[in-house]
């Protein structure tokens, strides 16, 4: 598969890089298997669970946290599904993913084609439906400037070099516990012969 950087086309080394139409052509070698496993809103449910957040929590139980959220805020009516709401659903959708990573009003307007004071009305109903998790990731913020360094559970460390990104900071949490969950899942599955 291709990819862009930086405006160049490059070869992904990634072979689910392929575009989805062409991973029929992926086959295991014989005696072998092969699966593509999503963890579907993983990192949301981590940033829910860490934070203690009860409305983010719920918003991933009802199988569609980007709808829940729209739901809340009244962007739809409380039956709307991805088939009835699509472009809704995609609005909010790169709402919540945003967030994660630090997208501003101004991003998110470039990304959605919508005004800057539309995409910061969102950012607010996002920040004030999920209050916990908006303080949360400001002790992140803190204990990552005040102490220079985080650490997950298992005792992975990230320290703050000179040139922090921000963005990458405020995420690190949810994308290492997610990444120490993923080395548990193997460990359990080798095993097994999986």
């Amino acid at each position: 598969g291709k990819r862009e950087k930086k405006g160049i086309r490059t070869e992904s080394p990634y072979i689910f890089g392929l575009p989805k139409a062409l991973r029929f052509l992926i086959r295991p070698a014989s005696g072998m298997a092969l699966a593509y496993i999503d963890w579907e809103q993983k990192e949301f449910m981590i940033a829910a669970l860490m934070s203690g957040d009860k409305n983010m929590q719920d918003a991933y139980r009802s199988g569609n946290p980007y709808l829940a959220l729209a739901k809340q805020l009244g962007a739809v009516p409380h039956n709307a599904t991805k088939d009835t709401h699509r472009a809704e659903h995609e609005k909010f959708k790169a709402v919540v993913l945003g967030v994660n990573y630090g997208r501003t009003k101004h991003g998110l307007s470039k990304m959605l084609g919508l005004p800057v004071y539309e995409c910061e009305k969102l950012l607010r109903g996002y920040w004030k439906t999920f209050s916990a998790y908006a303080q949360w990731r400001k002790f992140v913020r803190v204990q990552m400037f005040g102490w220079g360094r985080l650490w997950v559970w298992d005792g992975w460390q990230c320290l703050l070099g000179e040139k922090a990104n921000h963005r990458s900071v405020m995420n690190w949490p949810v994308q290492s516990t997610g990444a120490v969950l993923l080395r548990l899942a193997i460990l359990l599955a080798a095993p097994k012969g999986i």
